[in-house]
């Protein structure tokens, strides 16, 4: 439950009750917040990518696969989506669809070949990963109608290289710089005071929240067979950096306003380690099969969070607050597999499937965090 601990005056509980459970249906195709692939060839297969990688977009996937490029390759991928059937449904007569139900994000790069070597340079921007909810008028515990909105989002500036070592074997790595932005309402206009502080609520918004982290990965792929690869992919974990924003907090039912504090950050969140192993095999020249297992170390990256809030605009409130939130995520297990067929010189089709274990155990589900999808089909 988030809890927010003033050193001054008041005590403040932000408490899940008054969102109470949701229940969302399919969401935006995703193992937890990062998209299944990046790029025509990995989202068309599943994200059964990992041994088959060949575009520039293999800098976020396995950067081994650079070396599959023969001279200079740019690459750009424009993904829109749009959300099917998620709901968030409590016992205060909520029935409401998501209020931000279309997006598009976008990635690309650009690589070459160094002076006819074995070496292949790249670099690229990927959207790296988020989530975005919006619910507009919703009834709360305290007889009002008042938004809930949560807005994260990460990019990544991506250069990396691929060697090919041997004619069997090529090795990649890549070192990532993430931006992550986010902004949040969490029922801003609504202000409850009760005798017992415990059952107050200060309903607050976050804006501005930002900041840089790095991260690296780490790959390789082998060619055992004539028509098999086998490929494996590391990547570290990235902080989820979100400081030098403001937080602005709802004192109405106190007499003191609407306050902002003037700094705010918010820490805890994660992109999650991940290891993956992947295969691939070409039946004829024109069919190509694969398949991923992958492990994401959703249980470290997304286990708690705190927004930290100080400095106000007003010496009657508290000066300083520490507002903690449990998510308790579990680790994710992915399957993916995936079939790409030449219809022509020209045309390419691709089918696939991503099977995905729901990191979010029902005890810890709300309507900002719903990302749950366990099945995705492509094509």
């Amino acid at each position: 439950m988030p809890r927010a601990h003033a050193v001054t005056k008041y005590r403040i509980q932000v408490t899940a009750a008054i969102v109470l459970g949701s229940a969302p249906g399919f969401c935006w195709a995703g193992n937890g917040t990062i998209d299944i692939g990046y790029g025509p060839e990995s989202v068309g297969m599943g994200g059964a990518d990992i041994a088959v990688a060949s575009e520039v977009f293999a800098l976020n996937i396995n950067p081994a696969g650079l070396t599959q490029i023969s001279n200079r390759r740019f690459d750009l991928e424009l993904e829109p989506f749009f959300y099917v059937g998620n709901k968030h449904v409590d016992d205060y007569g909520n029935n409401h669809r998501v209020d931000n139900p279309v997006g598009v994000i976008a990635s690309g790069g650009y690589a070459w070949r160094f002076a006819d070597s074995r070496l292949v340079l790249g670099v690229g921007t990927f959207v790296q990963g988020g989530v975005g909810f919006i619910y507009k008028d919703l009834h709360t515990a305290f007889a009002t109608q008042d938004d809930l909105q949560s807005i994260l989002g990460s990019f990544k500036l991506e250069p990396g290289f691929g060697w090919q070592a041997t004619d069997h074997l090529s090795v990649g790595a890549a070192v990532g710089l993430t931006y992550s932005s986010a902004r949040q309402k969490f029922f801003s206009d609504t202000s409850f005071s009760a005798p017992n502080p415990e059952k107050s609520f200060f309903g607050f918004r976050t804006d501005q929240l930002s900041g840089w982290a790095p991260n690296f990965k780490l790959g390789f792929q082998y060619r055992f067979a004539r028509d098999w690869v086998l490929g494996a992919a590391y990547t570290s974990r990235t902080d989820i950096k979100l400081e030098g924003g403001t937080a602005t907090f709802n004192y109405d039912a106190i007499g003191q306003g609407r306050v902002k504090y003037r700094q705010a950050s918010q820490t805890g969140l994660h992109i999650p380690q991940q290891s993956g192993l992947g295969l691939s095999y070409r039946p004829n020249a024109r069919w190509l099969l694969g398949v991923d297992f992958d492990w994401l170390d959703w249980s470290d990256a997304m286990n708690a969070t705190t927004l930290i809030a100080t400095h106000p605009d007003n010496p009657d409130v508290p000066q300083h607050l520490e507002l903690d939130s449990a998510l308790d995520w579990r680790d994710q297990y992915v399957v993916a597999v995936g079939a790409a067929f030449e219809w022509s010189p020209t045309t390419t089709l691709r089918f696939g499937y991503n099977q995905a274990r729901n990191p979010i155990p029902s005890h810890a589900t709300n309507p900002l965090l719903a990302v749950i999808a366990e099945d995705s089909i492509t094509a």
